[in-house]
């Protein structure tokens, strides 16, 4: 009988136990990168664009409202001109949506509902929708700026070029009369 000198190579794959080991490990890590980004952004949002400038093309037909960006503010062009109002209902901070048959801005939430202008109308919201500071320059070179209210910007008939929107200055809805 031969004497087999077998060497038994040593193997550097791993075992069950090592790679759920790993596995769990690096889940627990992805999880934690994942949450502390969430954090990160509720804490201090990132809005690369603090000016958005929009082109007329861009604008809402005359009494109609629309979202900027998913995300950013509601454009609502009525009777009494132009506004931009933040997207969240004033009452729970829901997003609130526009409601085209009834022209009114709706929270899906708890039923507080606001006119194109923003004025609160019935629900258990305590003010009107909050504002965002806006510039508005005309075809002609003139321009119009919101007031210390918010209120919607008059168009007064004039074409507009551009419309930009600050969206660092928020401006608290009126309260509503009770």
């Amino acid at each position: 009988m031969a004497h087999s000198n077998s060497v038994r190579a040593e193997s550097a794959s791993l075992n069950r136990r090592e790679f759920l080991y790993y596995a769990l490990g690096g889940s627990m890590v992805l999880a934690a990168g994942g949450a502390g980004v969430g954090l990160v952004r509720y804490i201090a949002p990132w809005y690369p664009d603090q000016y958005v400038t929009l082109k007329s093309d861009e604008l809402p037909s005359p009494n109609s409202a629309q979202l900027y960006d998913y995300t950013r503010f509601y454009i609502a062009r009525g009777a009494d001109g132009l506004g931009m109002f933040r997207i969240a209902c004033t009452y729970k901070g829901c997003i609130v949506k526009w409601v085209k048959v009834v022209s009114q801005f709706q929270c899906p939430c708890c039923g507080s509902k606001f006119e194109i202008d923003g004025t609160f109308v019935e629900g258990p919201a305590r003010r009107s929708l909050d504002r965002y500071f806006t510039d508005v320059t005309f075809v002609d070179g003139t321009t119009a700026t919101s007031n210390e209210n918010g209120d919607p910007i008059p168009l007064l008939g004039r074409e507009i070029a551009s419309v930009t929107v600050d969206t660092r200055r928020l401006i608290p809805g009126p309260a509503r009369e009770t």
